[in-house]
């Protein structure tokens, strides 16, 4: 050990790294700590060119380091390694990196959306696009569809019937309104009963006697009251 710090190739030997600009220098340089300023590292990839007016001249020109020549094929090694890679790579960061691969996903899903679908439609909602005429007239039928489906399978004569027609929109029948107006009075016949006993009666038999399906038909009369 001579105490003078170890130069290497970290990179695995590819036909590009003959050209890296960062060859056979010290690797540690390009792996900062969390934190640290990583400006001037990142020039070694990116360079630090640029553009100037030159009086005597009367023109711009382009002064400084350019890019290092492999700066392409040095990201891509790195972003085609699975798991996490730390360090600077192609002038990147790690994070900088995770967010180029979320952005590469991404672009890669829109491009395979389906349009003309409810499933593109969906899709076009959750990258927040906005949506095509197609995938809006593919949504449009299907809600249509939907809600004829739903239609047909109302059962009339029914507190459920009732409900269902409540809740699409739909005109109530003769036949829905009275199995309301008789599940009404049933409900109400059970809450007065209740009222007539003690306190702990009274939560007793909301307890066993009052079923879930009550319920229903309690908010339909407190919304029908408001």
């Amino acid at each position: 050990m001579t105490g003078e710090a170890v130069t290497f190739n970290f990179i695995p030997v590819q036909d590009w790294v003959g050209k890296a600009r960062c060859r056979g220098m010290d690797p540690n340089i390009f792996m900062p700590e969390p934190g640290e300023n990583t400006t001037e590292i990142k020039e070694i990839c990116n360079g630090n060119q640029s553009r100037r007016f030159n009086r005597d001249r009367q023109r711009y020109e382009t002064v400084g380091d350019p890019p290092c020549p492999v700066r392409g094929q040095c990201l891509q090694y790195a972003m085609e390694i699975p798991g996490k890679v730390v360090g600077i790579f192609g002038g990147t960061s790690e994070k900088e990196r995770r967010a180029l691969k979320s952005e590469f996903r991404t672009d890669g899903a829109v491009r395979r959306i389906q349009h003309g679908t409810i499933s593109g439609y969906k899709a076009e909602w959750q990258f927040g696009i906005e949506h095509c005429d197609a995938c809006t007239v593919a949504n449009t039928e299907a809600t249509r569809r939907n809600k004829a489906q739903a239609k047909s399978k109302v059962k009339h004569g029914t507190y459920a019937g009732f409900r269902s027609e409540k809740r699409l929109g739909l005109p109530i029948c003769e036949a829905c309104q009275q199995a309301y107006e008789a599940e009404k009075a049933d409900y109400l016949s059970k809450t007065t009963a209740l009222e007539t006993d003690s306190p702990l009666r009274q939560l007793l038999n909301l307890l066993h006697s009052v079923t879930t399906a009550d319920w229903p038909i309690a908010k339909d009369i407190a919304s029908e009251r408001a």
